[in-house]
């Protein structure tokens, strides 16, 4: 197995996994104080198969040496981010609460950027990575 692909899968996996985490566990998000009981549910609910979704996306990676099931499950999980972010006028959602700051690039919300990279590294990765098995 290609240990640079290997290595990009195992980085944009536990980004994938773990910023979220560390982000959305605070006051503008989880913990914040006019969030609905019900919408932190949700949110924790999501973040819990993000990171679990980690775990084992890694475990099938290192332990089992299978690079295809890590990389769609990658792939799916921030491919996620643009169906909700595309969606977002259906449901009347946005990318910060009322209030917050709004973080952008390029006059685009971050998570675009971030998110959008990390699938096109997974997507990459995965090609390499498919290339071995060949």
């Amino acid at each position: 197995m290609n240990p640079a692909a290997k290595l990009t899968l195992t980085l944009a996996t536990l980004f994938y996994g773990i910023v979220p985490v560390i982000i959305d566990v605070s006051g503008s998000h989880l913990l914040h104080p006019d969030w609905s009981p019900h919408s932190r549910f949700h949110l924790a609910w999501l973040l819990s198969v993000g990171f679990t979704t980690t775990c084992l996306a890694l475990w099938l990676l290192w332990a089992r040496s299978d690079s295809l099931v890590p990389g769609v499950l990658g792939m799916l999980y921030t491919g996620g981010f643009f169906v909700a972010a595309s969606t977002r006028s259906l449901y009347g959602g946005a990318f910060t609460e009322p209030g917050g700051v709004e973080t952008t690039l390029l006059g685009l919300d971050v998570g675009i950027f971030a998110f959008g990279g990390a699938f096109i590294v997974i997507a990459v990765s995965q090609y390499f990575l498919a290339r071995d098995l060949s």
